[in-house]
């Protein structure tokens, strides 16, 4: 546990630091997992990066991007539940969660578990590759 003086300058830092304009609860689930995370910084990195990311494309790109144990580590880190905080597929910035080829192919054999837990993946491309489909 972090003592408060820490956690103080970590708060600082955060409120002077340049940074993406987010939610007010998106920020402070960031901000509390920075003030009470303790391991390697990269992970901590990372998990942020998957909140940012699943805001984008939905958490079902996500649980065909990271494996079971990676997708529910982030959660813990951030004290969050994906499913909970990203809608499952998102439209904001054009249908994103469609520029993902593995979530494309799990729409197209109709089965998205399968797909996520690895027990079925398409031969002819990267499930986790991003590109513009061709048909919108």
């Amino acid at each position: 546990m972090k003592d408060k003086n820490v956690t103080n300058s970590i708060n600082q830092a955060i409120s002077k630091a340049k940074r993406l304009q987010l939610h007010p609860d998106t920020e402070e689930i960031i901000r509390n997992a920075v003030t009470s995370f303790e391991g390697i910084s990269t992970t901590l990195e990372s998990a942020i990066g998957a909140l940012i990311f699943g805001q984008f494309y939905g958490w079902r790109v996500l649980r065909i991007v990271h494996s079971s144990s990676t997708y529910n580590k982030y959660e813990k880190i951030l004290g969050i539940k994906f499913t909970d905080i990203c809608a499952p597929e998102t439209d904001g910035i054009g249908p994103l969660a469609k520029w993902n080829f593995g979530y494309r192919y799990a729409d197209k054999i109709n089965s998205f578990w399968k797909v996520a837990t690895g027990k079925d993946r398409p031969k002819d491309e990267n499930p986790l590759s991003i590109k513009k489909p061709l048909d919108p």
